[in-house]
């Protein structure tokens, strides 16, 4: 089940009748309750590579621990709150400031 942009979507977890609980969905359910998202995830709604997100936390376009965090013994996320800031152009601040 794919969503358009600009759909309003529910925070309550859907049935998908063709296949079961969408994983998709679900995927964007968690997101949105915990603000992070896979890097993989990200690259997929974005529609770019994960070499493309090592290239911009190389270049300090993104920052470490802002826009991209790893927790210990966990994947590699990106921060939604973060990524979207960026998206629409706006500065971000180092954790540290």
């Amino acid at each position: 089940m794919t969503k358009e942009p600009g759909t309003i979507v529910s925070l309550e977890p859907q049935q998908d009748t063709d296949t079961g609980t969408d994983p998709a969905y679900i995927h964007s359910y968690i997101a949105g309750i915990v603000g992070h998202v896979p890097i993989q995830t990200w690259c997929a709604f974005e529609g770019c590579t994960v070499n493309a997100i090592d290239s911009r936390v190389s270049k300090g376009i993104w920052q470490t621990g802002v826009h991209v965090i790893k927790p210990t013994g966990g994947k590699r996320m990106v921060n939604l709150k973060a990524a979207k800031q960026w998206l629409e152009g706006k500065k971000q601040r180092s954790p540290r400031e």
